[in-house]
Order: C-alpha cells, then structure tokens, then sequence
C-alpha cells in the first residue's frame, strides 16, 4: 500500500526539493500529494486521507491554524508536522496543543532531515 503524504506549503522550491528527496531515495510505496495554500489542503485531506502531512503556517488562501483547526472539527489523527519560519514560542505551544508532531524550523533543517522525519511517522 501507497503512503501518502500530503506537502502543505506554497514555497514551490521546497515542494521540488522534499519530492526529489524522496524520488532520490526511491520511495516507491510513498505519494506525493501538494497543496499550495489552506484551503486546497483540506480539500485534499477530505479526499484523499493522507498517511502524514507537513504543514506550513503561513499559507494563502487559509493558514496552518485553520488547517489545524479543520483537523480537529473533522476529527483526523493523522501525524503533522508543522515546517515553518516562525521561531515563536505562542505559535509552537499553540500548535503542540493541536497535535502537532513535530515544529519545525525551516531554516534548521536540511531537506533530508525533514523526509527523515517524515519517514520516522510513516
């Protein structure tokens, strides 16, 4: 069975980079699903039931918190882990107290540091 993994996040180059990561790794039983801004994400979490997702917090359109927020009405358990810019103490306890798997910050972490992760809760 196929893992989805749902790419949350409107940097295009980061989209490109995590996909080549797992290409280069040869996860043939992982796909690949993006959503550039919040609204086409939980559009796609309805849809397709990701396995995991990685989720940034500022996204157009809707951001990470009403993502979250859509998790919890829709009541899924699926890990997330949120990848973001923001070294923000508010944002990280508020995103922990939503199920957050992991907060992440960008600029600390390699790509394959982030598909690691993201294997680790597959």
């Amino acid at each position: 069975m196929r893992k989805r993994i749902l790419i949350a996040d409107d940097d295009i180059v980061f989209q490109k980079l995590l996909a080549f990561e797992f290409e280069r790794r040869n996860h043939d039983n992982v796909e690949l699903l993006i959503a550039e801004d919040g609204q086409d994400a939980m559009q796609i979490i309805d849809r397709e039931q990701p396995h995991i997702m990685v989720l940034d917090l500022r996204m157009p359109k809707e951001d990470g918190f009403g993502v979250l927020e859509h998790l919890r009405v829709q009541k899924y358990e699926f890990p997330v882990l949120v990848l973001t810019h923001y070294q923000n103490d508010e944002f990280r306890a508020r995103c922990m107290e939503a199920g957050v798997k992991e907060y992440l910050i960008k600029n600390l972490m390699g790509i394959e540091e982030v598909a690691d992760k993201v294997m680790e809760y597959l």
